[in-house]
């Protein structure tokens, strides 16, 4: 086959033709038809040694290219499709390079990541937390960029980060907030799912723990940030007690977590606990990177 002409990046339309993902490969196009590939995933069948970015050369003839697999699983699903199938569309986007990057920002493991579906939206360049309701629909999605800034996608609901494996797991069910801090405490062991923030969540949680065996303690989780009175907003301060050790405005972890925990104990007709994380930890992140 001809010396290949000039190399451009794959992309969600044009796919590797080798791995089938949209990212780390590049393909040029060949004189007589055929494609040169540069595959930063497949290293069998590969032409000499890896370039400096660790991609593979593969050549793939004319014939072979026309009967190239193409990768439809990374197709963007049709509009109006459901949140649960684009959330499965998330989750092939998120290739093992954004896993692992994603991992080492939040310091949590991959393992505990998948758990929760973490996946990544290419048209936003966002990771994608699914949140769920109490019957395992996928009801909207917590974008998560590079700079650490959040965002709630559009056109969903806030609801649980539920782990595949919250209900397998033995001892107390914790409930902590938000998405990192539920794959925090997966990775400590424990049976967990997440709460949405402070004070969301409570009727999926209800319908979801309705049957949860009455031998094993319910524990919501509250993050420990209490603001100080001077931290406040004027207009807040102005009518707040300095002394004040549990409201919205000054302490809403706590606030939220006896909040929760008082309107489950009531509607589930059983006893519920609160805590903060051991040992004056901010939240169950900063709990699980020093246990």
């Amino acid at each position: 086959m001809a010396s290949p002409t000039r190399w451009r990046p794959v992309s969600r339309r044009e796919p590797c033709p080798k791995c089938g993902h949209a990212d780390n490969c590049k393909i040029s196009e060949g004189a007589d038809g055929g494609l040169f590939v540069y595959c930063g995933r497949i290293a069998e069948g590969s032409i000499g040694e890896p370039n400096a970015g660790n991609q593979h050369l593969h050549m793939i003839g004319v014939e072979q290219r026309k009967s190239a697999p193409v990768q439809r699983e990374l197709e963007q699903p049709k509009p109006g499709a459901d949140l649960t199938a684009l959330s499965k569309h998330h989750t092939r986007c998120l290739t093992a390079e954004r896993l692992t990057w994603l991992s080492q920002n939040l310091g949590v493991p991959e393992a505990s990541l998948t758990a929760i579906g973490v996946g990544f939206d290419l048209t936003l360049s966002a990771f994608t937390f699914p949140e769920w309701d109490h019957a395992g629909r996928v009801i909207g999605f917590l974008n998560r960029f590079a700079d650490g800034s959040k965002k709630q996608a559009t056109g969903g609901s806030r609801g649980l980060t539920i782990p595949g494996d919250w209900l397998d797991r033995q001892g107390p069910l914790y409930l902590p907030e938000g998405a990192s801090g539920t794959a925090a405490v997966h990775a400590l062991g424990a049976s967990v799912v997440g709460r949405p923030n402070n004070i969301g969540g409570v009727e999926f949680l209800v319908d979801l723990l309705i049957d949860f065996p009455a031998d094993r303690q319910i524990v919501v989780i509250a993050d420990y940030d209490r603001k100080q009175h001077e931290d406040l907003k004027p207009r807040v301060r102005e009518q707040h007690d300095q002394n004040c050790e549990c409201c919205g405005a000054c302490f809403p972890g706590r606030y939220g977590a006896i909040s929760t925990t008082q309107k489950l104990a009531n509607a589930l007709d059983r006893p519920v606990a609160w805590s903060h994380p051991p040992d004056g930890f901010k939240d169950s992140r900063e709990w699980y990177k020093h246990a």
